[in-house]
């Protein structure tokens, strides 16, 4: 077995019951691994090992050990109270590095661990299975925020070697004192340097903008739809519940190679993972407004949105979760409970050319970038402009079959009488 590039990765080791091949705790352990840990971890940086997929030759119990001890984070599923599980998590305590304990709901931890915080999960239950992924991505987000807190083991180790310690105690409080007349030093040395008065009020512009940013919810902005797509895809792997995206025909994101890993997950989404995926395009009766503003050929783009409602239908999407908008988008968008990728138009270039902007939001102090793009974006779908779709092959006909007359239409618009 040849292992993946891990390049930058971080690397999550699993405790779990293992069992025999085929025997109902290694499928158990296998479902709750790949549809559990993993949706969990991947989308913060981390790739899963656990001790049957070491694939590096040489003693099993020597290389579990080693990551144990080496490994950036390691998860523990306490679950069948197995004799294995907590011996590897005893040398995983005694090193005093990050576990998150999980268990099956139902099955209450040993006395001995019962103290420590456990993620329970019922593998049954879908929300169960969400809630159990969004508490240990917490958990996750606040080990590498805070510093990880000391267990009992290592409460215990650490006394220990503090009495045992006492002469590099009083060696270190030396250096300490040392370290402290340095910083004295180098602070009276500052107070003869106050930098002059237009660098301070350089600096508290920057701020001031820094605090505007924040306030209104922009995380990054991007020269162009490419660059901003590849750091949003992060937010569609942490999405549990709904997507939505806005645009012209969306010939980019479902056609173009470039765009194909982000396409795939969406793909994704929508098949395997139980999140809802909407799509809000434009109707092709309008959609050479567009097109002349981009210097296109006429009936060019609703030729893109007819492909695009044919790759959707191959993606077995509900035709309920498609929707035509018989006007022009302004920006196009995707978003999620938790952030919006926003790609204003701009009337004289072709929209993925310019740039575009990240925001984020959270339940408690709603950014008010995201509350009016909310609001005045992507509530066009409850409309009665945006006109829903029952069947997409009927659609697709009847688009084709009109595409020539809503050419016309637009021609005598914009040629007038």
């Amino acid at each position: 077995m040849i292992e993946p590039d891990r390049t930058g990765q971080k690397t999550c080791f699993v405790i779990c019951p293992i069992g025999h091949e085929d025997s109902e705790v290694r499928k158990s352990s296998d479902l709750v691994f790949e549809e559990v840990i993993n949706r969990a971890i991947q989308p913060l940086g981390y790739h899963s090992l656990r001790s049957d997929r070491i694939a590096k030759p040489g003693r099993i119990t020597d290389q579990v050990i080693k990551h144990l001890v080496a490994d950036e984070l390691v998860v523990a599923d306490l679950s069948g109270h197995n004799p294995n599980v907590f011996y590897e998590l005893a040398i995983r305590h005694a090193v005093n590095k990050p576990v998150i304990h999980i268990s099956r709901k139902g099955e209450l931890p040993p006395f001995d661990v019962a103290q420590e915080r456990t993620v329970f999960y019922d593998p049954d239950n879908v929300k169960s299975v969400n809630n159990c992924i969004d508490d240990i991505r917490k958990q996750i987000e606040s080990i590498e925020n805070e510093t990880f807190p000391p267990n009992a083991v290592a409460e215990i180790i650490q006394h220990q070697e503090s009495l045992e310690s006492r002469d590099e105690l009083k060696r270190r409080y030396g250096e300490l004192s040392s370290r402290i007349a340095s910083i004295d030093k180098k602070i009276a040395d500052l107070v003869d340097h106050v930098p002059p008065k237009e660098l301070l009020d350089q600096y508290r512009n920057e701020i001031t903008t820094l605090r505007s940013l924040k306030e209104a919810g922009i995380v990054s902005v991007h020269r162009n739809r490419e660059i901003a797509l590849r750091q949003f895809m992060s937010a569609i792997d942490a999405e549990t519940q709904e997507i939505m995206i806005v645009g012209s025909s969306l010939l980019g994101l479902l056609q173009k190679a470039q765009y194909k890993e982000l396409a795939d997950k969406l793909r994704f989404k929508v098949s395997n993972s139980g999140v809802r995926v909407k799509f809000l395009l434009t109707h092709p009766a309008v959609s050479d407004l567009r097109a002349e503003q981009e210097n296109r050929r006429f009936a060019a783009i609703g030729r893109e949105i007819i492909q695009s409602l044919r790759i959707l239908s191959s993606w077995a999407v509900n035709p309920s979760d498609v929707k035509l908008y018989k006007g022009t988008p302004t920006i196009f968008a995707i978003k999620t409970r938790r952030q919006m990728l926003l790609n204003p138009y701009a009337y004289f270039a072709t929209a993925f050319t310019t740039p575009c902007f990240i925001v984020e939001t959270d339940t408690e102090h709603m950014s008010y970038y995201y509350e009016v793009y909310d609001t005045a974006h992507f509530s066009a779908w409850d409309t009665t402009t945006a006109e829903s779709i029952s069947d997409f092959s009927q659609t697709i006909a009847a688009l084709e079959q009109n595409l020539s007359e809503y050419t016309a239409a637009v021609e005598r618009v914009l040629k007038g009488p």
